[in-house]
């Protein structure tokens, strides 16, 4: 989460996202043309061909319909890289493949979220600052799974709750989302910022258990304060995402052997000061990982990805078509990774 007093200075009247789903493209209008944006780590691109991807995976990426999306609030793209020792274990054993995401501005939370499950812009979807609390207004991938009969999961914090279920968000009658007629369909929300990671994912796990729903959302955020009370460059930091990794170690294997593929990232970064929202490379860049038995090209693919083309693969991977106003992953990116 980012600094922010929790006022709600925007009241908006609920819109039903779903009349943005009603016909579904795969191209968002004002995309940027594909591969538009490059980078190379140290000049390098150190990715290479999955020695485990079939042929008959490479001609059918959606073999695995099914997904769970990480969200590491706070984590930065260089703190990720050099702590997540499981995450690029996996990487380097060419069973994973890292690439670069670059966060929306301002590079805050709830601003974050909106691009992320969306996949629009601030400009566009109207979500400009924390502050901001109110339902959306565009159509998110809950919506988009909901609309062709397939269902979704978050163990998250409340304020995805209120973009997506219900604002404001009331503890005593929002926490548990069992079945719910609109966006997601099962939902665990937490509203302390310190509420334990280690809880956390045990219980998104139970509840993946229980449900099997075909997208699971898991949003943890004592990276994110860690951050803010200690700086990135901390050692409270760097433990924070240790922590998580360690707990990545234990889940990530049983996912895919379930079914799933995986995509680990976050909403935004931190600077050594402990903060974030502005245009710092500390602040917007933040790490995609990726795990799918349908990964044609493994380990550090040199790529910018924009936060708001998450949607549009996540969409992808799970088999199903974005909405209209999702900004398209790059073609390029794609048929060079899951071809």
């Amino acid at each position: 989460m980012s600094q922010t007093n929790n006022t709600n200075l925007t009241t908006a009247k609920a819109v039903d996202p779903l009349q943005n789903v009603s016909e579904l493209t795969l191209t968002h209008p004002n995309s940027a043309p594909a591969g538009s944006a490059h980078v190379a780590e140290n000049g390098i691109d150190r990715s290479t061909e999955h020695p485990n991807a079939s042929e008959n995976m490479r001609l059918n990426p959606h073999t695995n319909k099914k997904l769970v999306l990480v969200i590491v609030d706070g984590m930065s793209f260089s703190v990720a890289r050099d702590r997540l020792g499981f995450v690029e274990s996996q990487v380097e054993d060419g069973a994973a493949l890292c690439t670069t995401v670059q966060s929306v501005l301002p590079s805050m939370s709830r601003v974050c979220y909106e691009a992320i499950f969306t996949g629009t812009s601030p400009t566009v979807n109207g979500i400009l600052a924390n502050e901001i609390s109110r339902r959306s207004t565009e159509a998110s991938i809950f919506d988009v799974l909901r609309a062709q009969n397939r269902t979704s999961a978050v163990f998250g914090y409340h304020w995805i709750s209120e973009l997506y279920q219900e604002s404001p968000f009331d503890p005593l009658h929002h926490r548990d989302l069992n079945h719910s007629d609109h966006g997601i369909t099962w939902g665990r929300f937490y509203f302390e910022d310190d509420y334990p990671d280690s809880h956390l994912y045990a219980e998104a796990e139970a509840l993946r258990r229980e449900k099997q729903p075909d997208l699971l959302v898991i949003h943890s955020m004592n990276v994110d304060l860690a951050g803010h009370r200690h700086g990135s460059d901390s050692k409270e930091y760097a433990a924070a995402v240790v922590k998580v990794d360690t707990i990545l170690a234990m889940l990530v294997p049983a996912w895919l052997a379930d079914g799933y593929q995986v995509m680990v990232t976050a909403d935004h970064g931190m600077d050594d000061f402990g903060y974030h929202g502005g245009t710092l490379t500390e602040h917007r860049k933040v790490p995609l990982y990726l795990f799918s038995p349908a990964l044609a090209q493994t380990g550090v693919a040199s790529a910018l990805i924009p936060q708001t083309s998450i949607a549009h693969l996540a969409c992808r991977l799970l088999g199903v078509d974005p909405a209209p106003r999702m900004m398209e992953f790059s073609q390029e990116f794609y048929q060079k990774w899951f071809s």
